[in-house]
Order: C-alpha cells, then structure tokens, then sequence
C-alpha cells in the first residue's frame, strides 16, 4: 500500500491496473457506463494484469445498490465477464452486471495481494 511518488495511488493499484504513467500503452483507469436499453445493464471495464505476469494478486468486481453500510459492497456471482488479450502483459476486462434498469448501482474493482 506504499505510496512512493506520492500521487496518492498505492502501488498495489498501480502495478494491478497499469495505472502508472511509465506503465505500457495499455494502461488506463477503469470506466464505468450503462449499457443501452431495454435492459440498461450497468458495465465496468479495467485493465489487469495477466495471472501469468502477477502470481498472488486477485481482482474481484464488486456491485452495491447504494453507498450505506446496509447494502454493502458484495461480488454478483450472475455477473459476465468478457476478456480481450492486450498485449504480453495485459488484458481488458468487461463486467457485465445481471441487475437491469437499476435505480442506481455501483460497482469497484478490489485488488488484494496475496
């Protein structure tokens, strides 16, 4: 969770998704977006780092209703995944959530090392 250079992203986040401004042209931010209706499925799409390039760091997609403690943040094992090769070292990934139309919906990529 050391934060060396001081941009206030741990470096944990930084190496996961190739956050880092000298990380390769495959970096970028996770982006969020509501798919077209009828169904209005909320995606998150991140790059990661191929399990072969970083054994021990895991990645899971977590959704919540609301920000309040009483719906807290909880994988959607109905959730679809999609991955598309980057490059030797990345992969993209789409998070395709199963709830439809939701009133509101969050969703953040947890990244834990092991």
């Amino acid at each position: 969770l050391a934060d060396p250079d001081g941009d206030g992203v741990p470096n944990l986040i930084e190496f996961a998704l190739g956050t880092n401004p000298a990380a390769p042209s495959s970096a970028g931010l996770p982006s969020a977006i509501l798919l077209p209706a009828p169904d209005s499925r909320f995606q998150l799409t991140f790059n990661r780092r191929k399990a072969s390039t970083a054994p021990g760091i895991t990645y899971a997609v977590e959704f919540s209703n609301d920000l309040a403690i009483s719906d807290p943040w909880a994988v959607n094992p109905s959730a679809t995944e999609s991955v598309t090769s980057l490059d030797a070292t990345f992969e993209r990934v789409n998070v395709t959530d199963s709830v439809a139309s939701p009133a509101k919906r969050f969703a953040r990529v947890k990244v834990t090392s092991q």
